[in-house]
């Protein structure tokens, strides 16, 4: 058996926050180097998926462009809004660690009101704004189910959390088929842009807000109302344990490390609790692959024989109803909180109930809810598994730092610790250099 340390995930216990302490309370009036987006989860019913076209798009781009990532987006996302233009016109975006753009709807997108609605604040009203300006006419992005938006390039001054970027450049789509905007805040080598520039965490580092280009990530149920996003500075209340460091890996077949994916190096289950298991780890996994983080899927995405392998170990049988993307079903009444699944990131041993991974269709019958992913060695963490982890993405470093999320964390006043350099208190995981690659 490999010799793995343990973090454990609770998914079913949620604390109810204690009251917010302000993030800007300092003891000496100066202004601390971090910033901080609060995000609240919304549900929907359909929308696109991430796999984006690494440059400038036509409405009709050709099939060579597309990345071989295609993630249901479907479900859930976390919003938040941010304040655009002279007269910080309050816009609701889509918060995004599987891209890198951000881009907004026009007030006059031609698709408004035709092939969906445009709330007012889901759009941009760019004529009302004394600091807008024009960049070029070639933005284009477009996703795994055909769901895109095509305008300009344009700049204007964007305010969050007290702070604002002056003349900072995004998309403005005057056509797309979805009504939301997205907030992109991935690697730059991810940017749809035919050259590279400064995207929100770079642009927030060369502003001096925050020391780099990094942040620290907590996602939590919609009822809460407590996810947020700490660029620069880590909080130590939301994890408890260690904070482990991984590598960034490749994800395409030109070695580029261009999204937040780290080496995934088994699947094992175990009875007990997840404390004390009983029985295991036994493995049913033992293939690396790359895991990408991504906070605008819902659901976790496996290779189709790692999916196979777990459904078969439980005793899991066919699902014939008409969710076409779910594959197995189970007994709800077989469920039980003994039942353990693991993930092993390089000595990392990341721990759920399998409960975690299973929605109820009626009293009986319950739908596994991790999905086939296209790539024979590629794999997405979305939503349903991110709310156990906190983690830290360093965008400079190329590293992703991960602890458990600290379940009484609504107990614990905040800790916001600068991130410098290193990402305070982590250490290397135990195989951090037996990473994936797309040769293993």
């Amino acid at each position: 058996m490999k010799t793995s340390t343990i973090i454990t995930t609770i998914s079913l216990l949620r604390i109810i926050q204690a009251l917010a302490i302000p993030f800007r309370d300092t003891a000496n009036g100066e202004q601390k180097k971090y910033v901080s987006l609060k995000a609240t989860k919304k549900l929907r019913e359909h929308e696109p998926g991430f796999s984006l076209k690494r440059r400038q798009l036509s409405p009709e781009p050709s099939e060579e462009d597309e990345l071989s990532f295609s993630a249901d987006y479907r479900g859930s996302y976390y919003s938040t809004e941010l304040l655009v233009g002279s007269e910080q016109e309050p816009v609701l975006v889509d918060i995004d660690t599987g891209s890198s753009d951000l881009w907004l709807n026009a007030y006059n997108n031609e698709n408004c009101n035709i092939e969906f609605t445009c709330p007012s604040e889901f759009t941009y009203n760019y004529d009302e704004s004394e600091t807008y300006k024009f960049e070029a006419n070639d933005f284009g992005i477009k996703y795994a189910d055909e769901a895109y938006a095509i305008g300009n390039w344009v700049t204007d001054d964007v305010t969050f959390d007290n702070f604002t970027i002056e003349n900072f450049r995004f998309g403005l789509a005057n056509q797309s088929s979805i009504s939301r905007n997205i907030l992109g805040i991935g690697l730059q080598t991810l940017e749809v842009s035919s050259e590279e520039y400064l995207n929100f965490p770079y642009r927030l580092a060369s502003e001096g807000a925050i020391n780099k280009a990094c942040y620290s990530v907590f996602l939590q149920e919609e009822y809460y109302n407590d996810s947020s996003i700490l660029f620069g500075a880590i909080d130590t209340s939301k994890y408890v344990g260690q904070l482990y460091t991984l590598p960034m890996v490749e994800t395409d077949e030109v070695g580029l490390i261009n999204r937040l994916a780290v080496t995934l190096s088994s699947i094992s289950a175990m009875s007990g609790n997840e404390s004390t298991f009983l029985d295991g780890p036994e493995t049913i996994v033992s293939e690396k692959s790359a895991v990408l983080f991504d906070s605008g899927t819902t659901y976790t995405h496996l290779p189709s024989s790692y999916v196979d392998a777990i459904a078969n170990y439980y005793g899991m049988d066919t699902y014939e109803g008409n969710m076409s993307d779910s594959q197995y079903q189970y007994p709800c009444s077989d469920l039980s909180e003994d039942q353990i699944i693991g993930f092993d990131f390089q000595g990392v041993l990341l721990t759920y109930p399998l409960e975690t991974f299973m929605e109820s269709l009626d009293h009986e019958t319950c739908v596994f809810t991790i999905r086939y992913q296209g790539s024979a060695s590629s794999a997405i963490f979305g939503d349903e598994a991110l709310q156990g982890i906190y983690y830290v993405a360093d965008l400079e470093e190329k590293e992703i730092s991960m602890a458990a999320v600290n379940p009484l964390y609504g107990f614990r006043e905040p800790d916001i610790q600068i991130i410098t350099d290193q990402v305070p208190g982590a250490i290397k995981a135990p195989h951090y250099s037996k990473k994936y690659t797309m040769s293993s």
